[in-house]
C-alpha cells in the first residue's frame, strides 16, 4: 500500500445519472470517509491514479438495467475491453486504469463502485431508478472504503 485510501468521486452534477456519485455522497456515513483522500473529478484522469492508492472508484456506468450497482476489483475493470459505448467519458475506465498502471509500474489495488444509469444529457435529474438506488450505492461505497481501509491497517 502506497497511502492513505482514495475515493475518486466521478461525474458530473448537471448530467442526469452522471450525478449518482456525488448524490450517493450526501449518504454516505462520515465515519466511512474517516482516513480517506476523497477527490471528486468530473472525469476519471491518469494523473489521478499516479500516486497514493489504494483507490475506490465510483462512477455511472452505460449497459446494465438502470439502477444496477456494479461492483469490481480495479484489476478486473481494467481487464475488460475498453468499449467506449459503456462510458460516460472520453476515455474509457479500463484503458485509463492500464495506462496508470502502466506508468506507476504496478497493478492499481482497490475497488470500483457504479451505477447502472440512462439518462446522461446535460440538465437532466437523476432517473428514478437511480435515484431509488442511492442508498445501495452509498452502502456499497461504505463496504467499499471499510474493506480497502481495514488491507491498509
Amino acid at each position: 500500500m502506497s497511502g492513505p485510501v482514495r475515493l475518486l468521486v466521478l461525474g458530473e452534477s448537471q448530467r442526469g445519472d452522471d450525478g449518482a456519485p456525488a448524490a450517493a455522497m450526501r449518504l454516505l456515513r462520515r465515519s466511512a470517509l474517516r482516513g480517506v483522500d476523497v477527490r471528486r473529478c468530473p472525469a476519471l484522469e491518469v494523473d489521478a491514479l499516479l500516486d497514493g492508492g489504494p483507490f475506490v472508484i465510483v462512477d455511472a456506468v452505460r449497459g446494465p438495467e438502470p439502477g444496477t450497482i456494479v461492483e469490481q476489483p480495479l484489476g478486473a475493470v481494467a481487464a475488460l475491453p475498453a468499449d467506449p459505448s459503456g462510458s460516460t467519458h472520453a476515455l474509457p475506465l479500463p484503458a485509463v486504469l492500464t495506462l496508470a498502471a502502466a506508468l506507476r509500474r504496478r497493478p492499481l489495488e482497490g475497488r470500483f463502485v457504479g451505477v447502472a444509469g440512462e439518462r446522461f444529457g446535460w440538465g437532466q435529474d437523476l432517473s428514478p431508478a437511480v435515484r431509488a438506488a442511492l442508498p445501495v450505492l452509498a452502502a456499497s461505497i461504505d463496504r467499499a472504503l471499510a474493506g480497502e481501509v481495514e488491507r491498509c491497517a
